[in-house]
């Protein structure tokens, strides 16, 4: 099996460790793109979120994908780089623009910013894919709002209310 496949098989398994120890030894054989991006994702899952960053910053210098800036702009996301993180969100929508999921997480990024020009790229991710971006409300729901504290009911009525929209 090819080792990054490997990786990759134990990504998905949340084996995140194992797969960092296959990335490691790929990195040192020369790794590539892919090798060093699924070393980032490996980091971010682990919560190590400088690593990460470090990791996309190599991939994206071998090869600026969109698949690449989307998940730094996450990693951004994540610990509230906002601004961080809707540069990264940008740029992936000028590599494929046919992605709903940068025009949702710009979306999200302007509402904590308590920004406006949020609502109009959630009208467009809306209009690109519905369906896919009522999905990544509810998952965006379950995974930073739902359970946190520090979320006020009307943080959490808004994206309720945009779940029923959509």
């Amino acid at each position: 099996m090819d080792e990054i496949k490997k990786a990759e098989d134990l990504l998905n398994q949340k084996k995140y460790r194992q797969a960092a120890d296959i990335l490691d030894i790929i990195i040192a054989k020369g790794g590539g793109d892919r090798a060093f991006y699924l070393k980032g994702v490996t980091a971010l899952k682990l919560k190590n979120y400088d690593l990460a960053q470090e990791y996309f910053l190599k991939a994206i210098k071998l090869s600026d994908r969109a698949e690449y800036r989307q998940v730094k702009g996450m990693s951004h996301f994540e610990v509230f780089q906002l601004e961080e993180a809707l540069e990264e969100f940008k740029k992936a929508i000028d590599l494929d623009k046919r992605d709903v999921t940068p025009y949702f997480f710009i979306a999200m990024s302007y509402m904590f910013l308590d920004d406006p020009r949020g609502e109009e790229y959630l009208k467009t991710a809306k209009k690109m894919d519905g369906k896919k971006t009522r999905q990544l409300l509810k998952n965006f729901y379950a995974t930073f709002i739902k359970d946190d504290p520090k979320a006020s009911q009307g943080v959490k009525k808004k994206i309720i209310d945009m779940i029923s929209g959509i």
